[in-house]
């Protein structure tokens, strides 16, 4: 019976390679129960795999601002105050290096303070567990430990930290990176505030040597429980390669829709997993509380009727992609318009060759393609019409409504 959906994907994607660069799942999970039977708990997942080296931190920004679209969906979270709290395991093992906690005992350390500040678990009922048997963590530890109870904005955390670990040179690859996560975060217009929590650990053991996230209630009247968590999870694939296949040499896979061949021993993988339990309640709720003329979805006005079509953004200048392609993918999102990037593992055009779009015609589901010339100009292409519109970058929006 699974605990998650992220193991079992992880142990699909050792052995295959994805059909699709985003995907997602709806399953069911078990959690153990006092009374012996274990409850059955609905999840979604949603993930970003990649099988190259190339935007990882941008990546990672995308699945945090695809869960923050999903909660803009539900009218019934639209008053619910909500935050994400993001770390890196190399500054949690940092963390546990600092505090003098002995590698044997941290499984059960990540796993203790995972559960910090929520539900009611105050820094007092874990101090109390991880001074107790079988843990047993000496006072001078959990003292230290309590140091990195905190929570910050990127560049404020980040600060803070290098000050804590005095010999930090060996950290500013991580630092660089999860800067430059917050960075596209802000690209994005991501709504809600993200901060760094340095004792971030939940299935921590999911996400080794790489970022992890999660996103919590944020209000003083609500207890600050998980509402989603997530991260990368390459290790975890490369442990099920290597348990699979141990001897094997080579990582090509023919697969996916159309039998491409892609290195899956170079398989990255994010994404986040939500119980849909906590949504679907919240929507009775709401939906109870209206007034009958307005119950009726149909006529209800809270949710948007938006004209959607498929649109992928590139650009010669991949730079420009990242800068000028994210604030335009955030726009036509935030008008129903289902957009992507064309990040180098999600579309291979050449944009040498007319004889390249035929190809793409018949290979991809977009029916539009934005081309960023430079920062205040584009050209869309209609790939169905082979049509193409040069204009401003800020008339795109209208040009499709």
């Amino acid at each position: 019976m699974p605990l998650d959906l992220t193991l079992p994907y992880a142990r699909i994607l050792a052995k295959h390679s994805s059909p699709s660069p985003k995907t997602y799942t709806f399953g069911e999970v078990f959690r153990a129960t006092n009374a012996g039977h274990p409850a059955v708990v609905g999840e979604v997942d949603f993930d970003i795999v990649s099988y190259n080296n190339l935007d990882l931190a941008l990546r990672e920004a995308e699945v945090i601002k695809v869960l923050d679209e999903i909660i803009d969906e539900f009218p019934s979270m639209a008053a619910v105050q909500m935050c994400y709290h993001m770390n890196h395991s190399v500054v949690l093992d940092a963390v546990l290096d600092a505090c003098d906690i002995p590698p044997f005992k941290r499984c059960a350390v990540k796993e203790v303070i995972s559960r910090l500040h929520t539900g009611d678990h105050s820094w007092a009922t874990i101090r109390s567990e991880l001074r107790n048997p079988p843990i047993s963590l000496p006072a001078t530890s959990v003292e230290e430990l309590a140091t990195f109870d905190f929570r910050e904005t990127c560049e404020k955390a980040l600060s803070r930290l290098r000050l804590m670990f005095r010999a930090s040179a060996d950290l500013e690859s991580t630092f660089s990176h999860l800067q430059a996560v917050s960075i596209y975060l802000e690209r994005f217009n991501v709504r809600r505030k993200a901060y760094i929590n340095p004792l971030v650990s939940y299935n921590a053991k999911f996400y080794r040597g790489n970022f992890l996230f999660q996103c919590v209630y944020d209000s003083k009247k609500k207890k600050k429980n998980v509402f989603a968590a997530g991260g990368r999870y390459d290790q975890l694939i490369k442990e099920h390669q290597l348990i699979q296949n141990p001897t094997s040499t080579s990582g090509q896979r023919r697969d996916g829709f159309h039998g491409d061949t892609k290195n899956i021993t170079n398989c990255h993988a994010v994404g986040f997993n939500l119980s849909w339990r906590d949504l679907h309640r919240s929507m009775v709720r709401y939906h109870k509380g209206l007034d009958k003329r307005t119950s009726n979805l149909e006529t209800n006005s809270t949710w948007p009727q938006t004209r959607r079509c498929d649109v992928l953004i590139d650009s010669f200048d991949k730079n420009l992609l990242r800068t000028t392609g994210l604030h335009v993918i955030q726009e036509l999102w935030a008008w129903g318009i289902h957009a992507e990037l064309a990040l180098s593992q999600d579309a291979e055009i050449d944009h040498r060759a007319s004889s390249a779009y035929s190809v793409y015609r018949s290979t991809t589901p977009y029916l539009y393609l934005v081309n960023i010339k430079h920062e205040g100009a584009i050209k869309v292409r209609n790939v169905i019409q082979n049509e193409e519109t040069e204009m401003r970058t800020s008339e795109l929006t209208s040009w499709f409504k």
